[in-house]
């Protein structure tokens, strides 16, 4: 059995959360879940700087612009962290950054404990950290570096007292000198190395800086080659203007472009949410069956004597004879011969109606070509489907329950043992003289 994770999700009576990223996708929220999204304004004004997006004509290009920027920012020691789509990319960067004398720390999400110690110091003074969407989240970057971490790497070992509490101190102190430094140097600048397919994952990315009212800068660097312009396509108006007004290495920024590019995200979303929305709507129209066949099926488990639901599913010309075989049987033993009769037809053709609705699926939108909708098709023949899987249990377990014979069988009694014989054979003559008395 399956289940998509919006319907699981509405199973539950009562359904809540809490994101920073929510907004772009509220109206899913609500389609899917009834749940409507609201904004909750931030403890201080954000003051974070988002820079337009600068685009340049190849990946290397880009990621060489990319590489001298982080020179430049974290030789003025402010901490940078870059935001790439893939490990594959972050190691590309991490070559570029070491032709340029760059020190840096690359998380890749394969050492999730270990990684979050790093991230959480992405944001000491020149800290460089390049680090997938995966790596390091649900961690607070916070300015200056991380108190709990710093003290757990560097007192673990100190057993509590006033040496470790004047420790504390120090780093607590060390921690806000440092801070003071970070800001004056702009705070920390998240650098995204190319537009993910949702803005959420971008949002999620320029939120790591500015928090708490702290200094902040976000950026974005694009190229021909993401996987995000590459809907535009090579022979498209759009990839050729751009060729044609860049020359290479250089580079251009603008309203327009940044436009452009949330546009073509709002189409992927939309593409996405179409896809999500589909698989839901064929899925709801198992999740009704679904209902009925676990409501029945936790009946049966719950209940001490399914005699009742036994009768609902028998018909009246067999009530005598189920009723004559019960009687020959103790009733716990009947109980249990009634409760695995259902069980086992139940599931068996609830699987085979799982198998019937995957391979329906399949072939469904063939019935596009006579000018059909698809999932309306889908929800008549699965309805069809379901009624004639509910009437085809009843009747088996009608059968079964009538014409099965149940005999337990009788105690086996021990074999008579012959009565207790001797025989004498005469040494010399090999004649049997057992009745022989002389």
């Amino acid at each position: 059995a399956s289940i998509t994770f919006q319907n699981y999700f509405r199973m539950y009576p009562k359904l809540g959360g809490m994101t920073g990223t929510a907004a772009t996708e509220a109206p899913e929220f609500y389609q899917i879940y009834k749940m409507n999204v609201v904004t909750i304004p931030t403890n201080l004004p954000v003051q974070r700087v988002d820079e337009e997006d600068e685009f340049y004509k190849t990946l290397e290009e880009k990621f060489r612009a990319i590489a001298k920027r982080i020179k430049e920012h974290a030789a003025k020691g402010q901490p940078v962290l870059v935001g790439t789509v893939s490990i594959e990319k972050s190691e590309m960067l991490s070559d570029f950054l070491n032709k340029e004398g760059v020190d840096h720390a690359v998380l890749n999400a394969r050492h999730h404990e270990q990684e979050a110690r790093i991230v959480a110091q992405a944001g000491r003074l020149g800290a460089v950290t390049i680090a997938t969407n995966m790596a390091g989240r649900g961690t607070d970057i916070q300015l200056g570096g991380n108190l709990e971490f710093r003290v757990e790497d560097e007192l673990g070992e100190m057993p509590e007292g006033p040496q470790r509490d004047a420790a504390i101190a120090q780093i607590k102190a060390e921690i806000e000198a440092e801070k003071e430094r970070v800001r004056e140097a702009g705070g920390l600048f998240v650098l995204g190395t190319e537009r993910h397919e949702s803005r959420r994952i971008d949002n999620q990315l320029r939120g790591r800086s500015g928090r708490q009212g702290d200094p902040g800068l976000s950026r974005f660097y694009l190229s021909l080659d993401d996987d995000l312009l590459r809907i535009f396509g090579s022979n498209t108006l759009f990839a050729k203007m751009m060729r044609n007004n860049i020359e290479d290495g250089e580079a251009i920024g603008s309203k327009w472009l940044s436009k452009a590019i949330e546009t073509a995200q709002k189409k992927v979303e939309a593409r996405n949410y179409d896809i999500r929305k589909q698989v839901v709507e064929y899925d709801n129209v198992m999740n009704d069956q679904r209902k009925v066949i676990y409501e029945q099926r936790a009946d049966i488990m719950d209940a001490d004597t399914v005699g009742d639901v036994v009768e609902d599913r028998v018909r009246e010309l067999a009530d005598k004879l189920i009723n004559d075989k019960a009687a020959e049987l103790e009733p716990e033993t009947w109980r249990q011969i009634e409760k695995s009769i259902l069980l086992q037809n139940l599931d068996h053709h609830w699987k085979e109606h799982l198998a019937m609705l995957d391979a329906l699926r399949q072939v469904i939108h063939l019935r596009a070509y006579a000018q059909k909708t698809p999932i309306n098709e889908y929800k008549h023949e699965a309805f069809a489907l379901f009624q004639r899987m509910l009437e085809t249990i009843r009747e088996d377990v009608t059968r079964t329950m009538a014409m099965a014979q149940f005999r337990m069988a009788p105690p086996q009694d021990l074999p008579e043992l012959p009565d207790f014989l001797t025989t004498h054979i005469d040494p010399l003559s090999g004649e049997d003289d057992t009745y022989d008395y002389d």
